[in-house]
């Protein structure tokens, strides 16, 4: 997708849904390449191997024990920002991890975000992925979302969103790079 798409952002509404009721739903497991390019000597390109070394407790595991479960259950691997891998030979060679995870893990979907500039589309085609484009939303579709999210983010105080949701939907039509954010 484009820039200010909220492709990241769409990862973390996946990870705060499960965390709100993770029953029924697949384990997800959320990777920022750009992270994993800085620390490849650590990891050496297993992504259980990363988790189990992974600076951020949220996401730490034992290396076995992660792989037996990701072998028996439905689980979801959110890889953010391949275009934020600058370098092409890095970017090549974490897709190949990226992909090695796929297929290792039959249970497990694999989401992939990237800017159309630093995707390169045959290896994930050739390995059976689908390609997805987000589209910026329209105007009904804006608004839609501000309704929804102002009732989400004031929900303790409603009262706001009677000053707060004009003021905003006021500078998006005034303002172009405003409304290209929120499109």
């Amino acid at each position: 997708g484009d820039p200010w798409a909220c492709k990241s952002s769409l990862l973390q509404e996946i990870l705060l849904e499960w965390a709100e009721q993770p029953e029924g739903k697949p384990f997800p497991l959320m990777v920022e390449l750009r992270q994993c390019a800085m620390e490849k000597a650590d990891w050496r390109g297993d992504f259980c191997q990363y988790f189990a070394l992974a600076a951020d407790s949220l996401f730490k595991f034992n290396a076995k024990d992660l792989e037996s479960y990701l072998r028996e259950n439905d689980s979801v691997l959110l890889v953010d920002g391949l275009d934020e891998v600058f370098d092409p030979n890095e970017r090549k060679r974490l897709t190949e991890r990226v992909l090695d995870f796929a297929s290792r893990f039959a249970r497990a979907t694999v989401l992939v975000t990237s800017r159309k500039y630093g995707f390169q589309k045959d290896g994930w085609v050739n390995a059976a992925f689908r390609l997805f484009t987000l589209q910026d939303f329209t105007v009904p579709q804006m608004n839609e979302f501000l309704d929804r999210w102002h009732e989400q983010a004031f929900a303790a105080e409603p009262a706001e969103i009677g000053r707060l949701k004009p003021r905003l939907k006021e500078a998006i039509a005034r303002f172009a790079p405003i409304r290209m954010l929120a499109g």
